[in-house]
């Protein structure tokens, strides 16, 4: 099960993955590691929100506007895990 159906629930999934940033909004490069990269910080923005759709639009704004920062506040800053976690 995805961390997004596991704090949202599976029938809220659709919602809150159309909530998420796209790689383009979050101006990442298209280096190698750019999937990866998108995805640490998607997996962040979903842990942050703790399952409160309103707080999820909240941090992918925050990290629209610069991801970095939601990375930190997740304590992935740094890290290489995988996808998903």
């Amino acid at each position: 099960m995805s961390a997004v159906a596991v704090r949202f629930g599976a029938a809220r999934t659709p919602e809150v993955l159309a909530a998420l940033p796209s790689a383009h909004d979050l101006r990442l490069d298209d280096g190698a590691e750019h999937g990866r990269l998108y995805a640490r910080v998607l997996c962040a923005i979903v842990e942050l929100s703790t399952g409160d759709l309103r707080l999820l639009r909240e941090v992918a704004m925050l990290a629209i506007d610069d991801w970095r920062d939601v990375l930190v506040a997740a304590g992935r800053a740094g890290l290489d895990e995988p996808a998903g976690h």
